[in-house]
């Protein structure tokens, strides 16, 4: 005969046991979410880069003996830096990212996952072995 008390641990059990799936599952669309980000990062950094080259390009082509040929070659530098600047930036988020973004595979999250799991079922079953063991004697004494 199955009491109350054991109907609540193992909805307890069960409904942990789901709600970890369910972190797991919104961690690994956390995860892609980041996967994401980080591939556009890259692509707007790869963007910037050639950007800068191109305007490095156009300012050495200008006319620097004209006023306004010194002017555009000022301005076309003065934004490869900064679009230099962003690429630059870019790249210490990235690196900053791995730095502080644990190594875990999913295969170690699976096995961390089951272990916990499993610690979880078997202090269950002590629990009921304890409660089943109770109640024998209850019943032996009556």
């Amino acid at each position: 005969m199955v009491g109350p008390k054991t109907k609540t641990l193992k909805a307890r059990f069960t409904s942990l046991f789901n709600n970890k799936n369910n972190r797991a599952i919104n961690r690994t669309k956390t995860m892609s979410k980041i996967e994401e980000y980080k591939s556009e990062l890259i692509r707007i950094q790869e963007m910037a880069i050639l950007d800068t080259v191109d305007l490095v390009e156009r300012a050495n082509d200008c006319d620097r003996e004209t006023k306004v040929g010194r002017g555009d070659s000022f301005w076309l530098m003065k934004s490869a830096n900064q679009t230099l600047a962003i690429a630059a930036r870019i790249e210490q988020l990235l690196e900053a990212r791995n730095k502080t973004q644990p190594i875990t595979t999913t295969e170690d999250e699976e096995k961390q996952k089951e272990a916990e799991a499993q610690k979880l079922l078997l202090s269950v079953k002590k629990e009921l072995t304890k409660r089943k063991g109770k109640t024998k004697q209850d019943g032996k004494e009556a």
